[in-house]
């Protein structure tokens, strides 16, 4: 199971602190290997929940269709004490829970993706 949170480079960079290149490099390595594999990306607002970021995302992982799952993973505050318990900066603060139908209509573009 890994996440990939961000097709664009300098994004993924920008919330993760490093870029994506490894990340996909791996997962090509783990789906030629015929490894169960789940690439998930937690759809966060504002950050990737555009038609455009998920289509984005599918394209990276087009050429291993039928070789992982692709699943999205809703936004949620549930973590955020972890941060004030850490004293730790959270930039997503503000940010507030992914609503359930904008969820519902990225996924049915993964469907798509992962139907043809």
């Amino acid at each position: 199971m890994c996440d990939l949170k961000h097709a664009d480079d300098g994004k993924h960079r920008k919330w993760t602190g490093i870029g994506n290149a490894t990340i996909i490099e791996n997962i090509g390595k783990l789906a030629d290997s015929g490894a169960d594999l789940i690439v998930r990306t937690p759809v966060i607002p504002g950050v990737n929940d555009s038609a455009e970021d998920i289509e984005a995302i599918c394209r990276i992982l087009s050429p291993y269709k039928g070789k992982l799952r692709y699943t999205l993973l809703g936004f949620h505050t549930l973590g955020f004490g972890k941060y004030d318990s850490l004293g730790m900066c959270n930039e997503l603060r503000d940010t507030e829970p992914l609503k359930p139908e904008a969820l519902e209509e990225l996924k049915k573009i993964v469907a798509k993706w992962t139907s043809y």
